[in-house]
Order: C-alpha cells, then structure tokens, then sequence
C-alpha cells in the first residue's frame, strides 16, 4: 500500500531464497488462503508482510544448534508497517494447525484492543471473553482472546490466546508460591504443538543484562525483573514458537541478551561457554558473544549493524521502514513567551 524501505547496509544483503527454506520435502502453505479463500486472504495483508509471515513460519520449523530450542524470529520493522497484523496472522496461522494455545505480550492492558483489531483484520472472529472457554468453537476462524488479569491463579483449560502485559509475568498469588509466570508454562507446554508466544513492544525487555557499573564491593548489578521473566519462559516452553517484535529492539548488543531464541549463543554455536575454548573463563554463552562481537573500542552501532547484516542473512530478521519520500515538511517558529514591554 505504500512505499517500504531499508537501510543502505541491510538493503545490500539477501534474505534465503524460497526454495532453500522448505519444511522437509514439502514447500510452507498458508493455512488461512485455505480457510478464508484466495479474495479475502489478499485482503488483511500485504505482500511484504505476508512474506514475513512465511520466513517467521518457515523458522519456527527449525532448531537451534542445542538441538533442544526452537528457533526464533525477531520483527524489526518501522511504525506503520503493520507488525500487529503479521502477529496476528502467524498466531492464526498456528491456531489453524491445532496449536490452540498462543501468548501474546505487550505493555499494557489498553493495546488489547489492537490486538482484537490485528486478529478481525487478517481474517479471524475474535471472541472477547474473560475466561478461557472450555471447549474450542467449532468454527475454525473464531479465537478467543482473553485478558490474562481477568483470571485467578488456578490451573488454566482450554484453547485461547491470552493477552497479558510483561509486569504481568512478575507477580505470585498472595500466600502462596503460584506464580503467573508459571500458571502460563503450563497451560501452554504442549511439546511439539506449543503455540505462540509473540513478545510485543519486546524492547521491554531489553535491560536483562544490566548497564549499571560494579558496587563498590564488586557485587554485579542484577537485570530488571521482567528481562529475567521474559528469559525464563522462553528456557520453560522450549518448543514455543517465539516472536520478537519492536521497532527499537536493540540499541546496544547487550540489549539482546532476552532473545535467547535468535540462536547467535550458546550451545552448538561459537560463543558457548562448555567449550573447551571457553570453559575455564566462567562466562556465560552471552557474555562470550557480547565481548567478541562489540569490543571496548567498536562503536555500539557498527556492532549492531554486523550483528543484523547476519540475522537478516541467515533468514531469521527484517527490518524497514515507510518511506519519506514525497513528503514535505515546514519549518515553524513557536515563542513560549512574549518578552515583557518596556
């Protein structure tokens, strides 16, 4: 619908080519063409997000090198490119295979009514409920949509997208050990057929790794609370397919330390700290890519900048922007005062 660009550096790499992201012997189909219809399908989205779509998808079927993770994918686009819609569509894309049970996580209660719209525009019958209906609808393009803070801490039955904010994650029921966090994990640990869990606005959980400096008695500064929540239910739900969504995700390489999916770390890869190579350091696998790929003398932007060359590169990240072109701007002085007559 309009014109969409990237940045010079992005725009000189390529994503994978189609054909050499398949699912086993079989190209990636979209579930909703079929339940909705060649004319209507074409309408909730355009082609660059419904190409996203795809990728995200197409990701999702892969594993980390641990071999026990799936991989994720991190949405970086631009305010009005449409990162709601492509949430919706991949978390209606899951519900259409049987993965009934997806998270959606943003930073206030309010953008739930986003959310309802997203979902009703990519095609779905959004059913606003306050608690999780115990059986599914029969018609396979109703959703419930329920708000996480309208439900008790009991254990949570039936299929659902839950709407929940990220200090939502943080609290436990008073008396007792039951934490949100924990209620989540295990209504949607489903194993393989583990829904979505799409992190939203997810620079909110940018500061896991703190920036402050040392205390005086060496003690290490600890991250935010929502950072090591956001962390721990990815660690929890293995098989979830996780989403990464923000315009501002990262500004420093030490902001990614809560997108442990994105697979640049850890077991299997070059920065993994039970290798021979690293093991007597005591590092974590983060620290280790965190120190080699932004030294102290390399700018936090160049460092950014080659860390997304390679994650748009390996098929797992995009990035871009409406463009500016064609518009016009005026300059306008504004007086905040009248100066006092003489």
């Amino acid at each position: 619908p309009d014109t969409v660009v990237e940045t010079t550096s992005l725009a000189y790499v390529q994503i994978p080519e189609f054909e050499h992201m398949r699912t086993g012997d079989h190209p990636m189909v979209f579930k909703r063409q079929e339940a909705l219809g060649a004319e209507q399908f074409g309408r909730g989205l355009s082609n660059i997000q419904l190409e996203t779509v795809w990728y995200a998808m197409v990701r999702h079927e892969e594993m980390l090198p641990s071999g026990t993770e799936r991989a994720g994918y991190f949405i970086g686009d631009g305010a009005g490119v449409g990162k709601g819609r492509m949430l919706a569509a991949l978390i209606m894309e899951n519900w259409l295979r049987g993965r009934r049970r997806s998270l959606w996580l943003s930073t206030s209660p309010d953008l739930m009514q986003d959310a309802m719209r997203d979902l009703g525009d990519v095609g779905a019958t959004v059913l606003c409920q306050e608690t999780i209906p115990h059986s599914s609808p029969a018609n396979p393009l109703e959703i419930p949509l329920v708000p996480l803070n309208k439900m008790d801490y009991g254990n949570l039955e039936g299929d659902a997208v839950i709407f929940a904010t990220y200090s939502s994650l943080i609290p436990h029921e008073r008396g007792s050990s039951i934490t949100r966090l924990g209620q989540l994990v295990a209504w949607m640990d489903r194993g393989e057929d583990s829904g979505v869990i799409a992190f939203d606005e997810a620079h909110k959980a940018k500061n896991l790794v703190s920036e402050q400096k040392p205390g005086p008695r060496g003690q290490k500064p600890s991250g935010t609370k929502t950072g090591k929540a956001v962390l721990q239910i990815q660690r929890e739900l293995p098989m979830a397919r996780v989403l990464y969504c923000s315009a501002t995700g990262a500004s420093d390489v030490k902001h990614l330390a809560y997108m442990d999916r994105i697979g640049l770390w850890g077991k299997g890869t070059a920065f993994d700290c039970t290798h021979p190579r690293w093991c007597t350091t005591g590092k974590s696998d983060f620290t280790l890519f965190a120190e080699q790929i932004q030294p102290r003398k390399t700018s936090d932007q160049s460092a950014m900048e080659l860390v997304a060359l390679d994650m748009k590169q390996r098929g797992m990240y995009q990035s871009r922007q409406l463009s500016f072109h064609g518009a016009e701007f005026e300059s306008c002085n504004c007086l905040l005062y009248t100066s006092p007559s003489p």
